[in-house]
Formats: C-alpha cells, sequence, structure tokens
C-alpha cells in the first residue's frame, strides 16, 4: 500500500465507543529527534481523524514530548489525561498504539485498570485503521484463531465418528 492512500484509509469503529461523546488525545515521543520531527504531529493527525469518524468531540490533547516510556508514572501528560478521565471531563482516551503508552505490559496493565476504574475507554487509533500494520497483523490473528477452532471442532467431530464404526 502506497503511503497517500494509507493516510486516507478509513477506520473500522470499536463497538465500545457506542454512546460515548468525549474523548482526550495523548501523543508521546522520546527523543530529541522525534520532537524535531513529525511524529507528534502523525500522532495527532491520527487521533484526530479517528476521533472525528468517531463523532468523538476531542475535549482535551495531552503531549510527552522527550519523555521515555519506561515509567508511566514519570509523564506529566499523560498523568493530566488520566486524571482527567477519573473526574469525567472525558470518555475516552485515543492513542495511536499501545507503544505510546507503555512497551511494558505490567504499565500497560495499570494504565488501563486506570481508564476502565474511571468508566472510559482505551483505544489504539491504528488498531482500526484500516491497511495499518496493526490492523493487518489483527486481521491476520483472529483469521488464524477461527481456523484453529475450525480444526479444533473438526477434530473432536471426527473423534465422534472414529469411535462409532
Amino acid at each position: 500500500m502506497d503511503f497517500d492512500n494509507f493516510l486516507e484509509a478509513e477506520y473500522i469503529l470499536p463497538n465500545n465507543l457506542m454512546g460515548k461523546q468525549t474523548a482526550i488525545i495523548y501523543t508521546r515521543v522520546s527523543t530529541r529527534q522525534q520532537i524535531k520531527g513529525v511524529a507528534l504531529q502523525r500522532q495527532h493527525e491520527n487521533c484526530s481523524d479517528f476521533a472525528e469518524q468517531s463523532g468523538l468531540t476531542v475535549v482535551g490533547v495531552y503531549e510527552d514530548a522527550g519523555v521515555c516510556g519506561n515509567s508511566y508514572l514519570s509523564r506529566p501528560a499523560l498523568e493530566s489525561a488520566l486524571l482527567d478521565l477519573e473526574v469525567g471531563v472525558a470518555e475516552v482516551l485515543i492513542v495511536e498504539d499501545f507503544c505510546r503508552i507503555s512497551q511494558n505490559r505490567e504499565h500497560l496493565t495499570s494504565i488501563r485498570n486506570r481508564v476502565l476504574s474511571a468508566g472510559a475507554v482505551l483505544v489504539f487509533s491504528e488498531d482500526y485503521h484500516i491497511g495499518s500494520p496493526s490492523y493487518e497483523l489483527q486481521q491476520q490473528m483472529n483469521q488464524s484463531l477461527q481456523e484453529y477452532k475450525r480444526a479444533i471442532l473438526e477434530a473432536g467431530i471426527l473423534e465422534l465418528y472414529s469411535g462409532c464404526v
């Protein structure tokens, strides 16, 4: 897929956004080089496009520029976004992909639990961006799981018939 068509791709909207109206966008880069580049702008645009196509009103944008993702407790913008979710300023936290939140499973789980405890939803826009590598990976994994389930079902049926002669 060429880059221009990738940017124009639409999103598949997740069911857990039903009834949600407001969103916060969170972006992060960790290096000075990324701050000077277009990474933050790209993240913001992707998240904004997702919000627009989802019918969500963006009520806040939080950015941690040049902040390492090793510890989510040391990121002031992320903490502010989570606090705003906890007091009901917004119902959805939109992040481009999970790496912007954390590559540490424990931290990601803690953040997700805070979002869920606030009655909000955490969405990674790339997971729903048709044609993105993340979307394609999820589709392939879902297809593989369906093939696996079908094989298990067929094996079970064959076992039933093999016992009946």
